[in-house]
């Protein structure tokens, strides 16, 4: 049975809730599967077939501590298969949505001097209620600005689950050559 480490940086949920997804399908597939926060591993170790780490983007970049734990595990990271997902509102846009146009993902490959073998770009959601006045409002504009939803009393799910699977099968492929 194949080890994986699915790891994520998530500020709402979503990233989460994506990995718990891709999680259940991987399980599915007879693999076995930890699920936890990078916040909480600080170093890694190769005992694992596949490492996954998934992250959301927040007013234009990934979070500090996504960046430090690569640093802190680059080396691990090269020695084992990995993939690489990343979760935003902006990635709801046709053309936003894949890693080879997407430049979040660009930038994200130049500053943490990592590429995974794969990579997907995932549309995440809007939950306008939990938001602080700060974050709504900001969300709010940056939604206005790109034709998004600013209905403040909504919650906006943007996930296109088919593509999640379609994700989860190809980590699968990779696995079983």
């Amino acid at each position: 049975m194949k080890n994986i480490l699915v790891l994520f940086s998530s500020v709402d949920g979503q990233t989460l809730k994506i990995c718990n997804y891709i999680k259940d399908l991987l399980a599915d597939e007879g693999f076995n599967i930890q699920v936890a926060s990078i916040d909480s591993h600080h170093k890694i170790n190769t005992n694992y077939d596949f490492i996954l780490i998934g992250a959301s983007i927040r007013y234009g970049g990934y979070r500090h501590s996504l960046y430090k734990f690569i640093q802190n595990n680059l080396y691990e990271l090269e020695m084992v298969k990995t993939g690489f997902f990343s979760v935003s509102a902006i990635a709801r846009k046709i053309g936003r949505d894949i890693p080879e146009t997407d430049h979040y993902f660009e930038k994200f490959k130049r500053k943490s001097d990592w590429t995974p073998c794969i990579a997907g770009i995932f549309a995440g959601s809007i939950s306008y209620p939990k938001y602080n006045f700060f974050d709504r409002f900001m969300i709010q504009a940056i939604m206005y600005l790109t034709n998004g939803p600013t209905d403040s009393s909504k919650v906006f799910e943007f996930t296109d689950w088919s593509k999640v699977r379609l994700f989860a099968t190809q980590i699968s492929y990779i696995l079983k050559q």
